[in-house]
């Protein structure tokens, strides 16, 4: 998703600001929307300095800028769950992915409840043990971002009748995600009607 595109979707919440930006600018647009808006704050910006467009998003406040960032991550996450269960069996599936056994159901209970924690919190397999090491090391304690292990069920796991949908787990598209193989094609596929990447990295904050 380019720059452009981020601030069209953030003047588009105010009727008609959308179509005066457009039409003759974000002088225009300004006085259409509410003024201490996010979008407010972008067009004054844009008023100022109409080129610089990463200049005008970084006048919204972080807090904000991941509000919309959590906003996507969970359409994502509604779009493959659909698509998950429209396209293969409303049971375990080879390619499917499960936490380890180890994980208490509470704890992945409290993940899922909290949506910011949710969309700040890694999935990863069994043997990739480094992030969890640079997520302690890296980040103060009350700032690490959570780590659920999860393992790839394979013919044998579904075979042995142990897993059922209810055991499943499925990632917000993320950094360091682990993506389930059966589901992968279609995260990268609307990601990238986007102009997004898996893992979501971008050089800008």
């Amino acid at each position: 998703m380019s720059a452009s595109q981020a601030i069209e979707g953030i003047v588009s919440e105010h009727a008609n600001a959308l179509a005066a930006y457009r039409a003759h600018g974000a002088r225009a647009a300004l006085p259409l929307v509410t003024r201490a808006s996010p979008a407010a704050r972008v067009l004054a910006a844009l008023a100022q300095r109409p080129r610089d467009l990463l200049a005008a998003l970084d006048q919204i406040p972080r807090n904000t800028r991941l509000l919309y960032i959590h906003s996507y991550q969970s359409l994502i996450w509604n779009l493959v769950v659909s698509e998950r269960l429209r396209k293969l069996p409303r049971t375990a599936t080879v390619g499917d992915l499960v936490p380890l056994e180890e994980i208490q159901n509470e704890e992945i209970d409290e993940e899922f409840d909290d949506e910011e924690n949710q969309s700040d919190s890694q999935i990863v397999d069994k043997s990739d043990n480094t992030n969890k090491d640079k997520t302690k090391n890296s980040e103060p304690e009350d700032e690490a971002k959570k780590v659920i292990p999860v393992k790839v069920l394979t013919q044998e796991d579904v075979d042995s009748g142990k897993y059922t949908i209810f055991d499943i787990v499925l990632p917000l598209p993320g950094h360091s995600v682990k993506y389930p193989p059966n589901m992968k094609e279609y995260y990268q596929e609307l990601l990238e009607k986007d102009g997004l990447k898996m893992d979501l990295r971008h050089k800008y904050k």
